[in-house]
């Protein structure tokens, strides 16, 4: 298959993004789903004000539009655990990349170490991965976004933390990653 194989045979250590290389999470229940329910919660509920921005179908970007115009307001803490909640609800409809479990199974049959670096919640990605009985192949290898919205990817913090959980050296693994759109509040 040229140089993506040769990539992967000699990789110790597989590191994937998790939407989009492992599946499509907002397939059913959409981002924009998703920051309707995130604006609605801050407006109606915690009657916090939000500027209204071009992020209708970034979830990420809303959250960190949220951070950028109350940063420090517990209100962005609440509103990251509301965002985890909705990304395992979308996680219940993710709809599966195509040859991404052939891929994982293949990986785990020649005993490459598995790890999962994400944006989204560590929580959305298990609990898509149990619903596939894909979890096993990552076991406590899945590391996702945390309370400092900095730190999310291209920063290295949850690629580190995969390296670090596996026992992997950056230079014996490969990272199938998703495009990621940064946004500019972030």
């Amino acid at each position: 298959m040229g140089y993506p194989r040769d990539l992967l045979n000699a990789a110790n250590c597989v590191i994937f993004d998790f939407d989009g290389p492992v599946c499509d999470l907002f397939a059913e229940y959409t981002a924009s789903d998703v920051v309707k329910d995130l604006h609605t919660w801050l407006e109606k509920d915690l009657e916090v004000a939000v500027p209204p921005g071009k992020f209708a179908d970034d979830p990420l970007g809303y959250l960190g539009l949220v951070e950028q115009s109350h940063p420090g307001d517990p209100c962005v803490e609440g509103l990251e655990k509301r965002l985890t909640e909705q990304e395992e609800r979308a996680a219940e409809s993710a709809r599966p990349t195509d040859c991404a479990a052939e891929l994982i199974c293949e990986l785990v049959a020649v005993r490459v170490r598995l790890g999962i670096a994400t944006n989204n919640s560590a929580a959305a990605a298990v609990a898509y991965l149990r619903r596939m009985r894909l979890d096993g192949s990552f076991g406590t290898h899945v590391h996702g976004r945390g309370q400092d919205i900095a730190k999310l990817k291209p920063d290295p913090d949850s690629l580190s933390r995969v390296l670090d959980s596996t026992g992997s050296k950056p230079e014996e693994s490969v990272m199938i990653g998703g495009l990621e759109q940064r946004s500019e509040s972030r």
